[in-house]
């Protein structure tokens, strides 16, 4: 019987070209302070209060249950957290955008977050 040469090389599976996933939590906490802070997703202090006067509307929306006021907390929280990234700096403490919301909820008690907005 004649030689036929050398035995074709097979062809590798794909499970054999890739390699293999590595997890990659981000950086290892090391305990040292490097002085950088997360400030919450590029907001400025003025819509980080209309955030959490947002916040405040819904939770109080949600602790009145299924009463029918509930609903108008909850769609005036809606379009609360619509108009935060509208806020801009204000020196007064007094936001302009947020006028639709008080309209909304107009005759009701605010959360205190809310005061002065």
């Amino acid at each position: 019987m004649a030689d036929a040469g050398p035995a074709p090389t097979p062809t590798p599976t794909p499970s054999e070209t890739l390699a293999p996933l590595v997890e990659d939590s981000g950086p290892e906490d090391t305990g040292v302070d490097t002085g950088v802070k997360y400030q919450g997703g590029g907001l400025t202090a003025n819509q980080l209060r209309v955030k959490q006067c947002c916040n405040a509307i819904r939770a109080q929306g949600k602790s009145l249950g299924t009463a029918p006021e509930a609903a108008n907390f909850t769609n005036a929280a809606a379009m609360c957290d619509q108009l935060v990234g509208a806020v801009g700096p204000s020196t007064a403490g007094q936001v302009p955008e947020l006028a639709p919301v008080k309209a909304m909820l107009a005759g009701k008690t605010l959360p205190p977050l809310c005061s002065g907005l």
